[in-house]
């Protein structure tokens, strides 16, 4: 479930993303809640991910911050669309994924 906010960010690809979790889980990347930081051109959109919930929302409680994911938004919207997890995994041993 996507929440209503101005996050810029298409909604079909967020609720894909959370469609493609379950396979990335061999990454070990995400967790069971994360702030998720899509980069647009000198913005970013941070978004609070619940895996359990099924749910992406704009509001980042303060315990969310325990591990930010960041990736530029043409990059994201790619993977979520064509993406497999050996993809996502090279993106993010090329550091276009970046994990804090």
């Amino acid at each position: 479930m996507i929440e209503p906010g101005e996050s810029g960010i298409d909604r079909q690809a967020l609720e894909r993303f959370l469609e493609v979790l379950p396979e990335l889980d061999s990454l070990g990347l995400f967790p069971e809640r994360f702030t998720l930081e899509i980069r647009t051109r000198g913005k970013g959109h941070l978004l609070h991910v619940s895996r359990l919930r099924g749910v992406i929302r704009p509001v980042i409680p303060e315990d969310s911050r325990k591990r930010l994911i960041s990736l530029p938004r043409s990059r994201f919207v790619r993977l979520v669309e064509h993406g497999n997890a050996t993809q996502w995994r090279r993106a993010l041993d090329s550091g276009t994924i970046r994990v804090k």
